[in-house]
């Protein structure tokens, strides 16, 4: 009998190893760490985008249950939760938009959502007391549906999200890429002017489908792919040649606008499902989840309640 007990306790932490060790996700296990835990899910609110500023991760979420999207904030150093904040626009409606996207310039964040982008002051943020309101003090309308948001470059990118199947773009916005192949979704640039206000658009990126965020390092431009509660989401990194010339040029309110494809990933790494926001610190990229929320737990493969944390140099070099 203690044999027996002996042999079945191996058998099961053999099991449990190899379960660990050999699965699909082992190069994104070997290179990434969970960093800090998503807060809030346990409150039907579903995270969206993810941004820094300073010390803090800012996190965008909308509500499953018809209350205001809301900001939380983070501590950087260690993850601890700090406080929330309900978005609200000026007039003082409550704001229940999507919040695909959140990024911080010098002295805003932004928020796209639809066809708008929206903007906060930071200080708002700063000043806020957990669980009171902020509010949105000019709303922009853009020519994309924006999904997510990155400042760069002393620009608001802004890109929409594109399936074939329930989440359709502008027929104008179908661009055929360098290898021959139909892309449907834009990022546009938009560069901010002196009192960080968005002029016309600059530039635009052709991508492919089913992008949740981007992000932009010195050699790499950065995408977060992923659909769908049991499908492998991808990051994948496509050089950064913005300071090349453009591959092509559209034609948008009478102005011919020069475009980039992001048609030739240099790298692709399969991780969990689900992926959404992304932002960089220093040499990590971290990667926000909405697998974890009540909305989508069920049924779901991998659900993660963690922020992961990819090592970009340990990546590079693999």
């Amino acid at each position: 009998m203690q044999k027996f007990v002996l042999f079945s306790l191996i058998l099961a932490l053999v099991f449990c190893f190899s379960t660990n060790k050999n699965t699909e996700y082992n190069y994104f296990f070997d290179t990434s760490s969970k960093s800090f835990v998503i807060p809030l899910l346990e409150k039907h609110y579903v995270p969206q985008g993810v941004t820094h500023f300073n010390d803090w991760i800012i996190i965008s979420y909308y509500s499953n249950d018809n209350n205001p999207s809301i900001l939380a904030v983070l501590d950087k150093n260690n993850g601890n939760f700090i406080k929330y904040a309900n978005i609200y626009f000026s007039n003082g409606n409550p704001y229940k938009g999507h919040a695909g996207g959140v990024t911080v310039s010098k002295n805003y964040i932004w928020i796209s959502s639809d066809y708008n982008l929206y903007k906060i002051r930071i200080q708002d943020v700063i000043n806020a007391e957990s669980g009171s309101n902020v509010y949105i003090i000019e709303t922009f309308g853009i020519p994309v549906k924006g999904a997510f948001i990155q400042y760069y470059n002393n620009s608001i990118w802004v890109g929409e999200f594109y399936h074939s199947y329930d989440y359709l773009t502008k027929p104008s916005h179908k661009l055929i890429n360098r290898k021959n192949n139909e892309y449907n979704a834009w990022v546009t640039e938009f560069a901010l002017d002196e009192n960080e206000n968005i002029n016309n658009i600059k530039r635009i990126l052709s991508i492919p489908d089913i992008v949740q965020d981007i992000e932009f390092a010195d050699n790499y431009i950065i995408l977060s792919r992923s659909y769908g509660r049991k499908n492998n989401s991808i990051i994948e990194f496509y050089p950064n040649d913005l300071n090349e010339n453009p591959h092509s040029h559209v034609k948008y309110l009478d102005r011919n606008i020069p475009v980039w494809y992001l048609d030739n990933p240099e790298i692709k790494l399969n991780i969990l499902p689900m992926s959404e926001g992304i932002t960089k610190i220093d040499s990590s990229l971290y990667i926000l989840f909405e697998s974890a929320a009540l909305k989508y737990i069920n049924g779901g493969k991998y659900p993660t309640k963690y922020i992961w944390k990819l090592n970009l140099k340990k990546l590079e070099t693999k």
